[in-house]
């Protein structure tokens, strides 16, 4: 920046001192500022490429995805062998549920670059969405021999391994991703499914504490870890077990949402639900400076439908953090259930993304927030990640069904309003589901 204001003190309008200006914006997360400075350089030259691209990253940074289309769309237009370009446009397909597209630009770009990682996993990711499975799990054969220590290739065809049904090389695969990275917990996460599974509980728990021991000091992994755990437990019936590896989540990285779900449940299952709020209303008076007993409490009177109280605890929550982003959800996701003010919502939930990108529940709640702005691309986007994440959710399977329907892709809804109602039939939402389906 130091060297850039020089040069641009010694000419103003030099245009790749300014492009680099609004590239620094983009880096500082300035979106607005970085916008306003290529729209003025397109004017100018209307056929720089990467001014175009630069300025898909900085609407895609303010969440508006269609602006940001538009202009990848441009930039692809006119440097069509930009491989940053077609990647990036692929990654925008496979997000808006576009597989067909989103295969065409990753083929693409492994015509121009045929080792190129990212290309191969998006193209087998959209092969497998179309359910070419076979054909996918070529893609990632392929990976694995162009990057045999990369551990995506062999996690991704442990995924199509576990589609078709074969556990015992989908283990295979995943054991191998593993060894590679052990901290990669979403292949951790598919190797503890494939043993619960096959009821085989006590083999999932064990190496749930085996890679306790190998993750170290990194508290997001032993709250993931845990909360595994907690859920295996759950699956014999050990409630008071599973209660304390979710506690042990929640103590390791109280940013991580699951465990205070898991918790929750447990005490509405087990009708302790007094005893629970006595208990965590005595840790707030012992220390009223803790934000995860107001979320604890806020999640207990959201399962009891007691939504304004609900509220006041996550609202209690971010006073003592501002920034604690599993209230800013939480708070997000009621705001809008109440109807009220969608851009306050919006700012919350946009706080629990910057702070938390890949837990599928704020991906559903910014989804749902611009769901309810109208912003029918951008929540299709998010709803999409969330899904992949939790595909058996009734309530994520409803939201992106109906942000498909308003986005007008009828086809693509109508399976997933009638998945969430086949799940549960009395989910939130449920009767609006059968509306929506009652029009199509």
């Amino acid at each position: 920046e130091k060297a850039l204001a020089k040069a641009l003190e010694k000419n103003s309008n030099f245009f790749r001192a300014r492009m680099m200006k609004g590239e620094i914006f983009v880096r500082k997360k300035n979106f607005p500022e970085a916008i306003a400075l290529f729209d003025q350089l397109i004017k100018e030259e209307p056929k720089a490429a990467r001014v175009h691209y630069m300025k898909a990253l900085a609407h895609m940074g303010k969440g508006e995805n269609q602006l940001a289309k538009s202009s990848l769309l441009k930039a692809a237009e006119l440097d069509p062998k930009n491989v940053r370009v077609k990647l990036l446009l692929a990654q925008t397909a496979q997000q808006e549920r576009d597989y067909n597209t989103a295969e065409k630009e990753a083929t693409a770009v492994l015509e121009l670059d045929p080792v190129n990682t990212q290309a191969r996993i998006l193209r087998g990711k959209a092969l497998m969405a179309q359910k070419k499975n076979g054909e996918a799990k070529s893609e990632f054969k392929t990976l694995i021999a162009d990057n045999p220590e990369d551990p995506a290739g062999y996690y991704y065809l442990g995924q199509v391994q576990r589609i078709t049904k074969k556990d015992d090389a989908a283990l295979e695969s995943f054991e191998k991703a593993l060894a590679l990275d052990p901290m990669r917990v979403d292949v951790f996460a598919n190797i503890i499914m494939v043993y619960g599974s096959n009821k085989e509980f006590d083999i999932a728990l064990n190496r749930c504490d085996e890679h306790l021991k190998k993750v170290g000091g990194s508290s997001v992994h032993k709250a993931f870890i845990n909360n595994i755990k907690g859920g295996v437990l759950l699956a014999q019936g050990k409630i008071d077990a599973a209660e304390k590896a979710f506690s042990g989540a929640i103590e390791a990285n109280p940013d991580y949402l699951p465990p205070y779900y898991a918790l929750a449940r447990i005490h509405l299952a087990s009708h302790k639900v007094d005893k629970a709020i006595a208990k965590y209303e005595t840790i707030i008076e012992k220390n009223p400076k803790q934000a995860q007993p107001h979320m604890l409490l806020g999640i207990i009177y959201e399962s009891q439908k007691k939504i304004e109280k609900a509220e006041e605890q996550y609202r209690a929550a971010l006073g003592i953090n501002p920034e604690f982003a599993p209230a800013a959800n939480n708070l997000a996701y009621l705001i809008v259930f109440r109807d009220g003010d969608i851009d306050e919502a919006l700012n919350y939930a946009r706080i629990a993304k910057e702070k938390l990108p890949d837990q599928p529940h704020v991906m559903d709640t910014l989804g749902w927030v611009y769901y309810k702005k109208g912003l029918f691309g951008n929540a299709v986007q998010e709803l999409s990640g969330s899904l992949e994440k939790m595909p058996e959710n009734a309530i994520v399977n409803y939201h992106l069904g109906a942000a498909l329907f308003y986005k007008g892709d009828k086809e693509g809804a109508k399976p997933l309003l009638e998945k969430a109602l086949s799940l549960d039939v009395n989910f939130q939402g449920a009767d609006d589901a059968r509306r929506i389906l009652g029009e199509m």
